[in-house]
């Protein structure tokens, strides 16, 4: 064990252990609590998370809490609270030994809770400490990432058929990952398989480059599966043994060697598999065949996920996958900017050929403007296509756009824009918010409000624009309708059946008939039209009444009182369990000046916009007492949505806290009654522009 422990470290810097050693609170607890999942199958004590969830605010908060944080700061013995049922799952039909079992250990909610509140303390300082070729549950991390540099890896393999040094890759497979692992090991190690990395940098390894400019990589870690890559040759092949052993013996795992494979570049002759075989052992020679990453057609959804990974490759080039490819396909620029290349991998065709599906959302935002062309490049929010559309009068092809930008006051150069530009790109231009403070150009999403990709967001982009393309209706769709189906708050199921009756595929006679079902197509309990959605549900009396299952089911006639009693409760019901539903406006309309120290200020700030193209804000400060301290007013020729706006205004309002020297301020931007004022101010610098 100590040869193990020894590689890692010195991994904890100082500022990682304050991080772990502060004293954990209660906002800590409840955060973890809602961010557990709710219908987990509940340990000895029967309960779910869900009714800790429900109930935390009104009877169960503080007991958990105070429990949670007294086993956590002062190490207190949970005792009973920490048992555990645990629970064999069968692999397959007919199971004869251990090792045909899947255990799941069935905790009680607190002691997950505990777990869950330490796993996002530490979960912030994981990338600084796990190595990057550990690519899965690390936050910013995808294991995808390390099967996309494994094929790599593989072609590359299977492309080297000359030269002296071949290529070896074995494939681990630990059995029982999660359930062999010795405490005095979890004690003393955070990261179990750091000695790899030893081994490599003492060169006993040497490992794969993809290409010259690419990294060499000697491992690779999945999930519970690893992927070691070596020269094929008798002393590595035993030095890879001698590190198996070492870790098997330090942390009581084992290797699968049933699972487990090994797999020779082209250029690798028997005689040399024969001594690889002879000191890895017998059982790890077991070909198998190497596939793709099992991209299944060219759908919508693949384009998206496939859209996923060359985002990574554009934003995140300094990742262990992003200097892979960089290094083989386009190590002298960009991925924006490179093609196909020679001899190229089914992984690299994949991801560029979703490129488009990037390109047709992505543009720069702008910090200090040094990494962005002017003409060529996509950085206009409001321009179509996101770039220069009228040209650009006496300017240079390699212009940035930090040559627009007063790089002292952080402001654009005004005079400069409107003499290059059009009047409207001019504006377009003038209304991007600059940062105050210096920050590196960075490229976002503009589907997606995170400005980070999205499988999901870029799935539903990839649709519309497929969809705009097929011939339809001329009339405007209304998708009103479908967003307050599928935002109801009800059911599920009640979502699925209104969804079901607007698209009137429920299994009605009518529809039946439809089919070809051969039947009689009229609602048999009144006989007055076929039974259709619109009948069922809106026309019949006889449904409206809700009986027809109650006379089916249990015959029974329903009184439409009681009905009209049952609906009530259901309300009430409903209510009850969505409180949060049900606030009163009275609520929202108090002042706040009451519930603070007589040292702290408040700020109202309100925006506007006026119809010839202006963006105006208004600020008012005031004291504990409401007096007032300052009026303002600002009007600025830029045009920029909402939200974008808003924000715009409340920075405003913050350089003039700063101005007036006032280190407490509460800033208010909602539709309160006291926030009157502000809106007044608006209007007059609609008028008047700036003012104080």
């Amino acid at each position: 064990m100590p040869e193990v422990c020894k590689v890692v470290e010195g991994r904890l810097r100082p500022e990682h252990i304050r991080i772990y050693e502060a004293e954990f609170l209660a906002v800590e607890v409840e955060t973890s609590l809602f961010q557990m999942n709710p219908l987990k199958a509940p340990g000895p004590d029967g309960l779910l998370t869900f009714f800790f969830q429900k109930y935390w605010h009104i009877v169960v908060g503080n007991d958990v809490s105070k429990l949670v944080l007294e086993i956590l700061n002062n190490n207190k013995n949970p005792g009973i609270i920490n048992s555990t049922y645990v629970v064999l799952i069968p692999k397959f039909k007919n199971p004869s030994k251990p090792k045909d079992f899947r255990p799941i250990n069935l905790y009680n909610v607190v002691m997950k809770l505990v777990s869950k509140v330490i796993a996002n303390r530490i979960k912030v300082f994981f990338p600084d400490i796990i190595d990057e070729e550990k690519s899965a549950f690390v936050k910013g991390r995808l294991i995808m990432d390390n099967a996309l540099v494994a094929m790599e890896f593989f072609h590359r393999m299977k492309k080297k058929v000359d030269g002296k040094k071949g290529f070896t890759a074995l494939k681990l497979d630990i059995s029982k990952a999660y359930d062999r692992f010795e405490w005095p090991f979890i004690t003393e190690v955070l990261v179990s398989m750091g000695l790899l990395k030893k081994v490599s940098m003492e060169k006993a390894i040497h490992g794969i480059r993809v290409a010259r400019k690419s990294p060499k990589i000697t491992h690779l870690f999945f999930a519970d599966d690893s992927l070691l890559f070596a020269r094929s040759n008798q002393e590595e092949a035993t030095r890879i043994k001698e590190i198996l052993k070492v870790y098997e013996g330090a942390s009581g795992q084992v290797v699968n060697f049933e699972k487990s494979e090994v797999s020779y570049s082209r250029s690798v002759g028997e005689s040399v598999k024969e001594n690889i075989r002879s000191c890895l052992g017998e059982k790890l020679s077991k070909a198998k065949g190497l596939g793709g990453l099992g991209f299944r057609g060219i759908s919508d959804f693949n384009g998206s996920l496939l859209g996923k990974q060359y985002w990574r490759l554009l934003s995140q080039e300094n990742s262990l996958v992003g200097r892979v490819f960089k290094g083989k396909y386009f190590s002298r620029g960009s991925i924006e900017d490179c093609e196909l290349g020679y001899n190229p991998s089914y992984a690299w065709r994949s991801i560029l050929g979703a490129k488009d599906v990037v390109q047709r959302g992505s543009q720069w935002r702008i910090g200090n403007g040094n990494k962005v062309n002017v003409l060529n490049d996509r950085w206009i929010p409001s321009n179509n296509g996101f770039k220069i559309l009228y040209g650009a009068s006496n300017m240079d092809d390699n212009a940035r756009v930090n040559d627009l930008i007063d790089g002292d006051l952080g402001v654009w150069k005004e005079g400069l824009i409107l003499e290059k530009f059009s009047p409207d790109e001019a504006k377009n231009i003038i209304s991007i918010p600059l940062s105050r403070v210096p920050t590196e150009d960075k490229i976002i999403l503009h589907f997606e409000k995170s400005a980070e990709f999205s499988v999901k967001s870029a799935y539903h982009t990839l649709r519309a624009h497929r969809d705009s393309l097929l011939p339809g209706p001329s009339c405007h769709t209304n998708h009103k309708l479908w967003y307050l189906i599928w935002k109801a708050p009800i059911l599920s199921r009640l979502r699925n059946f209104l969804w079901r009756a607007a698209k009137n595929i429920l299994p009605t006679r009518g529809n039946l008939l439809r089919k070809c079902i051969l039947l009689d197509p009229v609602f048999p309990f009144c006989s007055n039209d076929v039974e259709s959605v619109q009948h069922l549900l809106m026309e019949c009396v006889f449904t409206r009444q809700n009986a027809r299952n109650v006379l089916v089911l249990q015959n029974k006639r329903c009184c439409p009182v009681s009905v009209a009693g049952g609906a009530l409760d259901s309300v009430h019901e409903f209510c009850r369990s969505n409180p949060s539903l049900g606030l009163k406006k009275s609520q929202a309309a108090a002042e706040p000046f009451e519930t603070f120290t007589l040292d702290v200020h408040f700020a109202q700030v309100d925006v506007g916009c006026t119809a010839d193209g202006y963006t105006v804000y208004g600020s008012i400060f005031k004291n504990h007492f409401k007096e007032v301290l300052l009026a303002a007013s600002r009007k600025e020729g830029i045009e920029v949505e909402a939200s974008l706006a808003e924000l715009l205004a409340i920075r405003w309002c913050i350089q003039l806290a700063i101005e007036l020297k006032l280190d407490k301020v509460v800033f208010n931007q909602m539709r309160w009654l006291f926030n009157s004022d502000a809106h007044n101010l608006v209007a007059l610098g609609k008028l008047y522009g700036f003012r104080t």
